[in-house]
Parts: structure tokens; sequence; C-alpha cells
């Protein structure tokens, strides 16, 4: 009964998005959770057994493949994927600036000109800067992960290390309206189709496409503590000494409209503290550019437990494929 009222009620994808972002607040949740599922392996299968493979023989470029790697997860979907607490910002979106999709739509300046919150944890990147530091950031994974050569500092011991510093960063810029878990997860097999050396080390954080895995939700939460960590360091940087002591972003943003207060200055806290944060980004991409990895209590553990993923992905149509996103034959076994 409830798959059939899932089928019967939900709006078909071709449907205007604002119709769809509206259907979506009033609907079920619990019918749209299961759609979701449903979406999210649809896609995950399509992006690792077929998308990402014809991207890397095609050698498209680093920032196209996240691109159209977001754009297949999202177009369509907005109505099932985007969370329940950002519906209502991005319906005034989509009537505002006539936005029909979000699927591979990068925040900017000309594009999407809003800023979000990352949880409560810390705030993507100015809508601003995001060009500037997705830009510095497909150069610093052009270095590490050059498209028809090997980096010799990329080795079976640390790829773990720089592909969860990479999501992380990744996670931090945040240029796309939700999605981003699945987006960066596959970002990761980019860059390892990169490496056909050391596909022996590919795992998957998903390893059936679902959002609501253990390891997924286990990983989601540790880049949300990394986050805080993050804003305490753009709060030294901004010279606000408790920072130790921040419970999330938003206190941050309160410490920092105290300091302005005692400075004297008339200026948003926000928009300071974004100024700083793109700083600080383009600092750490920098970094990464000669091989070096700025500390951040929670990098270790991202590594150890994508090393601990499943070795293998299964689709929905019961086939598996593991190193290299190469179909595995269980006939033989």
């Amino acid at each position: 009964m409830s798959n059939e009222r899932v089928a019967l009620n939900f709006p078909d994808s071709s449907m205007p998005l604002k119709d769809r972002l509206g259907w979506a607040k009033s609907v079920d949740q619990v019918a749209r959770k299961q759609a979701e599922r449903a979406a999210c392996v649809q896609s995950s299968d399509f992006v690792r057994s077929e998308l990402i493979p014809e991207m890397h023989a095609q050698q498209v470029p680093f920032i196209e493949q996240i691109g159209q790697i977001h754009a297949a997860h999202m177009r369509g979907n907005e109505h099932l994927i985007i969370h329940p607490s950002l519906l209502d910002d991005c319906l005034s979106l989509s009537q505002a600036h006539e936005i029909n999709t979000f699927g591979g739509l990068i925040r900017s300046e000309n594009g999407l000109p809003i800023n979000l919150d990352i949880a409560s944890a810390s705030s993507g990147a100015s809508y601003q800067d995001v060009p500037l530091l997705f830009q510095r950031f497909g150069e610093a994974m052009d270095f590490l992960f050059p498209s028809n050569n090997y980096n010799p500092i990329v080795t079976e011991k640390n790829i773990h290390n720089y592909l969860s510093v990479a999501q992380f960063l990744f996670n931090l810029i945040h240029p796309y309206v939700d999605a981003n878990g699945r987006t960066s997860e596959d970002m990761l097999y980019v860059l390892w189709m990169r490496r056909p050396d050391l596909a022996h080390t590919m795992r998957f954080i998903s390893s059936t496409g679902m959002r609501d895995d253990v390891d997924v939700a286990s990983r989601s939460n540790l880049i949300n503590i990394g986050a805080l960590e993050y804003s305490k360091k753009v709060a030294v940087n901004l010279g606000i000494s408790e920072s130790p002591n921040l419970s999330d972003y938003r206190a941050l943003l309160d410490k920092i409209s105290v300091k302005i207060s005692k400075d004297g200055k008339v200026l948003d806290p926000e928009e300071l503290y974004l100024r700083a944060q793109t700083i600080t980004l383009v600092q750490d991409l920098e970094a990464l550019q000669v091989g070096e990895i700025e500390p951040n209590i929670t990098f270790p553990l991202l590594a150890f437990y994508l090393g601990k993923s499943s070795e293998t992905y299964q689709l929905a149509n019961g086939q598996i494929i593991g190193p290299g996103l190469r179909l595995v034959d269980t006939t033989s076994s």
C-alpha cells in the first residue's frame, strides 16, 4: 500500500522546480524518504558504473566531472533530495532567480548568490568566493592526482589521507545546494581512477548508494566536527582567543560581534568571518599543492575509516563493482 501511494502521489521530475519543492513541503515525509532512497540508489549506480568511467575515458576536466556528477544526482530529484530545513530557502531561490534545477549549479555572483550554513558547525564559503576557491581546489587536485601522470607524493600509505582532506575541504567550500555528501564521495572515485596503480586501495563509503548507511552517517558527523574545528582556526586568525570554547558557528559569530563592538568598528560579523575563511582556505589549498596537509583533529579518523570502508559496491541489479569501478566476476567463486 505504501509503495502504491508513493507511485501515485509523487510529481513527475519534468514538473517546474517550484511546484516540486512546494509539493515536498506538504507531502508525507516518510513516503518522501522512501522515494529519496530509491533515487539515491539509482543515481549512485549510474554515476559509479557508467558516468565516472566514461568521463575518465574521455579525460573530462576534473571540475567539469564534479559538476556532471552533482547534476546526475540532483537534476529532477530536488524535491526528494533537498533537506527539509532548506526547502523554504530553495523554493524562494527557485522563484526569485527562475531556477528550474539545482543540478550542477555553482553558487556565485552571477549564478546562485546565496550563502549556506553547514549544519551548525561552519559556514560554506561566500558565494562571491566560491568560483575562486573551486578553481584553487581543482588546481590542488590536479597536482595531487594529475590526469596523465602519477604524483609520487601520493602513495599506498597516504592516499586515504589525501582523499579525506579533499572531501573535507570540498564540503567546506560547499559549492552546490545540497547533494554534497553524494557528490563529494563520488569525487573520491574520480581521483582514484587517476591512480590505477592504487586501485586496490579504493573503498566505498556507501556500499549500496544509500545515504543512511552507518558509515555515511559516521563520516558526516566527523566532517561536521572537523568543520567546527576549522571555524575555530578561522577565529584564531581573527584574533578571537576564546575560540576553543566555541560550541558552534553561530556562537563564533556572536564573539565576532562582541570583538567588533569593542574595536568600535561597523562591520557585518558574517562577512568578516567569510572573508577570513576564504583566506584560510586559499592558504590550505596552496599547501596541498606542494603535498602539505594542514592539521585537523578529524583527518586521521577520516582516513582510518575510509580505509575500513567496503571494498565493493553493490548495484541495485545485484552486480558488484570493485577496484577501478570494474564489474567483479562472482560466477567463478
